[in-house]
C-alpha cells in the first residue's frame, strides 16, 4: 500500500506552476506542440499541460494518449498528462483509456497511470473492473495490488466470497493477499471473516511475509486479549519458524502484561533455541519486575 501512495505522490503532484516556473511562449508554438516535444525541457512541457487544463479540448485527445502510452517518455509528464484527461468531459476518454489498460504490450507503470485515471474519473463504476483485474492471474501482481487499494477504498456490494478468496487462496500472489487483508480492514470486513483471517495467520505453511503482515493487521483489528492469545499460540508451536516466532514476540512484548507470566514462563521451559529461549527470559524478567 505504501508503494502505490508514494507511486502516485511521485507521478501526480499536480497543482500549478511554482514561482519562476517557465511557461512557453505559445506565440509561436501551441501548447499541444510544445508538450510533444520530447527534446523540450520538463518545465516548459509542464507549462504546455497547464495552458491546456485552462481550455481543454477533446481535438488533443489522441496526442495526450499517445503520450500516456510512450513508456519511454518521462513519467512526470505522464503523470500531468493523466490529470488533465481527467479536466475533459469526453466519453471518448473513458473508452480509450479502457483499450490502454487491456493492452498486453502496456508496461506496469502504464496500466497502473491509467487504472488511477479510470477510477479517479468514476470510482463506483470501476469496481467491477477492478474487481476483475484483482482476481486475474494473466495480470501482474503490481497491477492486481493497485486494484484492490482501489476497492478497499471503494464501499460496495462485494459478493461474499471476492476478499476471502483472495486471502487464503494460495494460488495467489502475496503481495495480492496481503492488499485483500487490508482491504478487508478498511472495509471492516475482518470481523465476519475472522476464522479465515487467524487460519491464514496460524499456518506454519503459509509464506512468513504474510503472516507477518497479518500479525499487525490483527493487532489492530483484534481486542488485545484476543491479539496475545494468536500471539501466544504462535511462539508456542515447534512448528513455527524461528523468525516467525520472534517477530510475535516483539508484538507481544509491546503490549503485554503480568496475566501473560504463567503462559509465557511455560514456553520458555520447552523452547529449544537459545535466541528465542533468552529474548523469553527477558521479556519475563521485564514484566515480573512491575508487579
Amino acid at each position: 500500500m505504501i508503494r502505490i501512495l508514494v507511486f502516485v505522490f511521485l507521478v501526480i503532484t499536480l497543482a500549478h506552476p511554482r514561482a519562476g516556473f517557465s511557461v512557453p511562449d505559445t506565440a509561436s508554438k501551441k501548447p499541444i506542440e510544445v508538450l510533444k516535444n520530447r527534446l523540450g525541457s520538463v518545465q516548459e512541457r509542464l507549462g504546455a499541460i497547464e495552458q491546456l487544463k485552462t481550455a481543454p479540448d477533446s481535438k488533443i485527445l489522441p496526442d495526450l494518449l499517445g503520450i500516456v502510452r510512450d513508456s519511454e517518455d518521462s513519467i512526470v509528464i505522464r503523470g500531468h498528462i493523466i490529470e488533465l484527461l481527467l479536466t475533459i468531459d469526453d466519453p471518448w476518454v473513458t473508452i480509450e483509456l479502457k483499450k490502454l489498460l487491456s493492452d498486453s504490450s502496456a508496461l506496469a507503470e502504464t496500466e497502473r497511470l491509467v487504472l488511477y485515471a479510470l477510477y479517479k474519473k468514476n470510482p463506483k463504476e470501476m469496481i467491477p473492473e477492478l474487481m476483475l483485474i484483482a482476481q486475474n492471474p494473466r495480470e501482474s501482481a503490481e497491477l492486481r495490488t493497485t486494484a484492490l487499494s482501489y476497492l478497499g477504498q471503494t464501499q460496495g456490494n462485494y459478493p461474499p466470497a471476492f476478499w476471502k478468496n483472495l486471502l487464503k487462496g494460495k494460488e495467489h500472489p502475496v503481495p495480492v493477499r496481503i492488499a485483500a487483508a487490508n482491504g478487508m480492514e478498511t472495509l471492516k470486513l475482518l470481523k465476519g471473516e475472522q476464522l479465515i483471517f487467524l487460519q491464514v495467520l496460524q499456518d506454519p505453511n503459509e509464506p512468513i511475509e504474510l503472516r507477518k503482515s497479518i500479525v499487525l493487521t490483527a493487532g489492530r483489528a483484534l481486542a488485545q486479549n484476543e491479539f496475545e492469545k494468536e500471539l501466544i499460540s504462535i511462539v508456542s508451536k515447534p512448528e513455527n519458524s524461528l523468525e516467525i516466532k520472534r517477530f510475535a514476540l516483539d508484538n507481544l512484548a509491546s503490549r503485554a502484561d503480568q496475566t501473560l507470566l504463567p503462559q509465557l514462563k511455560q514456553i520458555v521451559l520447552q523452547e529449544k533455541d537459545p535466541v528465542l529461549s533468552k529474548e523469553l527470559k527477558t521479556l519475563i524478567s521485564a514484566l515480573s519486575s512491575k508487579s
